[in-house]
């Protein structure tokens, strides 16, 4: 096994034991060492294979993910609530974690420093893997596989993208660790910069204030959209975003919080970063650029994504493109059954039944874009026109069968849904209808 991956680098005795890795609480290089051995050692004597990890601390779960890694074991990574974990109880062997829980098949950290029998070093290679979980286009969780060779390319573009923006500030970070993006920009970018990570993670505007160093700011847009500009003491110097589209408003909100620009990362699990944008004016709709390296093969019906950051072969995009030069582009909304608001992911199939049920009509559904903002739209087969007072009656029976970021908040109806030659429901057709 080959000791070459930036993490190892990173860990490196060379590299000066007392330089401080994370900032609040202060950890150096030399102490992290030792949480990452006490991690390979609690492990390495585990029959377990596949480990989850649940840790109140981001250092510490920084930590077992190192830790894991060297003891030869497979970490899995669920973003979110406890829940989480419990549904997915069946894709995990075993849960790492520094506080007792109800959840089965659990292994409680322990902060003694590794003996003279455990393992006493940190042995990585770029083939080594972990795995994350994504609903992907079906809405259900599938599993995708990392290397740390993956994660090393990826840290490469990144830092020629954004290295002369970051390379003097600490990085904070709003999300959850266990994310592919916090991964991706909070941990293993700074790691290729040199930075030191601020170790408690910033869930609400008003812990921003506790950072008294300008810092570059891992983000999202529910966190931008939630911000408060009357919050003061904070110095954000490279702001990223990166989850869903920041909107108008949302553009706004984050000037705010970094007057320097707003920088956005489309990408997905499976593909690593796709593309960038920089937003400097809340008025206008930046197009992508894609990063270095990576090409779009765009036609009438696909969109063809290759990459160096893929595992293997191409991907086909589930978005659909507008492209404004072979390098950049507008995303117009997804072509699947799922759509993401807020940061959730919600099935047009559901919603499309709860319509039907509420209304007695039968409806198709559709995301629309309208002012910068997303929404969702209906489309209901009627033999006279919809009135205002049947809106009204059928959002109020919706409240109980959906979520109210759901409800559709435009309504059109037709007599007859249109079809192509080839028999199929002209969506282009019924899509102009919002155009209106």
């Amino acid at each position: 096994m080959s000791d070459t991956t930036l993490l190892s680098s990173w860990l490196s005795p060379e590299k000066g034991d007392e330089v401080l890795l994370f900032l609040h609480p202060n950890v150096s290089r030399r102490k992290f060492r030792k949480l990452c051995l006490a991690a390979a050692s609690q492990l390495s004597n585990r029959s377990e294979k596949v480990i989850a990890f649940s840790f109140t601390s981001r250092v510490l779960a920084a930590a077992a993910f190192v830790g894991a890694l060297a003891a030869g074991k497979i970490p899995a990574l669920f973003p979110g609530k406890r829940t989480n974990l419990i549904r997915m109880r069946d894709c995990f062997d075993l849960i790492f974690t520094d506080h007792d829980s109800d959840i089965e098949k659990q292994l409680l950290w322990q902060t003694s420093s590794p003996s003279a029998t455990d393992i006493n070093e940190i042995k990585l290679s770029a083939e080594n893997e972990f795995l994350l979980f994504t609903s992907g286009s079906t809405g259900k969780p599938k599993a995708v596989f990392k290397t740390l060779g993956q994660m090393d390319k990826e840290a490469r573009i990144t830092s020629q993208l954004f290295g002369n923006l970051c390379r003097d500030y600490a990085f904070a970070s709003s999300t959850d660790f266990c994310h592919l993006y916090a991964l991706t920009f909070s941990f293993w970018l700074p790691i290729a910069l040199n930075n030191p990570i601020w170790g408690e993670s910033i869930f609400v505007c008003d812990l921003l204030s506790k950072i008294h160093l300008p810092i570059n700011f891992i983000s999202s847009p529910t966190f931008i959209r939630n911000f408060d500009p009357s919050v003061i003491g904070h110095d954000v110097r490279f702001l990223l975003s990166a989850g869903g589209p920041l909107f108008s408003k949302d553009r706004q909100k984050g000037l705010y919080l970094c007057p320097y620009g707003i920088h956005e990362i489309y990408g997905s699990t499976e593909t690593g970063i796709i593309a960038s944008r920089r937003h400097s004016d809340s008025s206008i709709e930046t197009p992508w650029q894609t990063v270095s390296g990576v090409r779009i093969e765009h036609t009438d019906t696909c969109s063809t994504l290759i990459s160096p950051l893929l595992s293997e072969g191409t991907f086909e995009l589930e978005d659909r493109l507008d492209m404004v030069s072979p390098n950049s582009f507008l995303l117009k909304g997804r072509k699947d059954k799922i759509v993401k608001i807020g940061e959730k992911r919600f099935s047009l199939i559901e919603i499309k039944k709860a319509v039907e049920a509420a209304t007695g009509k039968e409806a198709q559904i559709f995301p629309v874009y309208k002012n910068n903002r997303l929404f969702i739209g209906a489309i209901i087969k009627n033999e006279i026109p919809v009135t205002g007072e049947d809106i009204k009656r059928w959002r109020s029976l919706l409240l109980n069968k959906v979520e109210p970021l759901v409800i559709p908040r435009l309504w059109r109806n037709v007599t007859e849904f249109p079809m192509t030659a080839q028999g199929k429901l002209d969506t282009a057709c019924l899509l102009e209808l919002f155009d209106e």
